[in-house]
């Protein structure tokens, strides 16, 4: 090893030869390890996703335990369906016109009591970049309004019952 070198001249070329000896004797091998084979959806056999069978009770509970959880978005497209006004772009974007504060806090509260996995900041963040406090705030307003009985109750098209405030308030 090291006859492959010549003498060093210089302080530089000593440390080059150095560092080039280190890097030999210490490196790790290179070695790459095989990718695994990508499952595929639908196939039974799959790697990743065993088919199931009565053979395997394992993944029928497994499958029978999973719940649909609707994304927040899909939450509150379903609550703005009833009406014809306003969009998700609305719902997350920065305006404070009355009537949208009225949607906006409904489908909030809504998603909140129906995604209670997702924290406070997560939804801030979901509902366009806001705060925490602002979720919080929405959430106990329409809590209050709901004990007050102050509020309008909607059927979605997906039968969700929604506590809505009533216009102008």
């Amino acid at each position: 090893m090291l006859g492959e070198y010549p003498e060093p001249q210089t302080a530089v070329e000593m440390i080059d030869r150095y560092r080039d000896i280190r890097r030999r004797v210490y490196a790790a091998p290179q070695t790459r390890k095989p990718k695994p084979p990508k499952a595929e959806p639908g196939i039974p056999g799959s790697i990743s996703k065993p088919p199931i069978t009565y053979d395997n009770p394992v993944s029928i509970v497994r499958e029978a335990d999973k719940e649909y959880k609707p994304s927040v978005r899909e939450i509150a497209e379903d609550i703005l369906s009833c009406q014809n006004r306003y969009e998700w772009k609305d719902i997350i974007g920065a305006r404070r016109k009355r009537d949208l504060i009225r949607w906006r806090k409904a489908i909030v509260a809504h998603a909140c009591r129906e995604r209670p996995d997702k924290t406070l900041p997560i939804m801030g963040r979901i509902f366009g970049g806001r705060d925490h406090t602002t979720i919080l705030y929405s959430e106990r307003f329409m809590e209050d309004a709901i004990a007050k009985d102050a509020v309008i109750w909607i059927e979605t098209p997906k039968g969700r019952k929604v506590a809505i405030l009533p216009e102008g308030t």
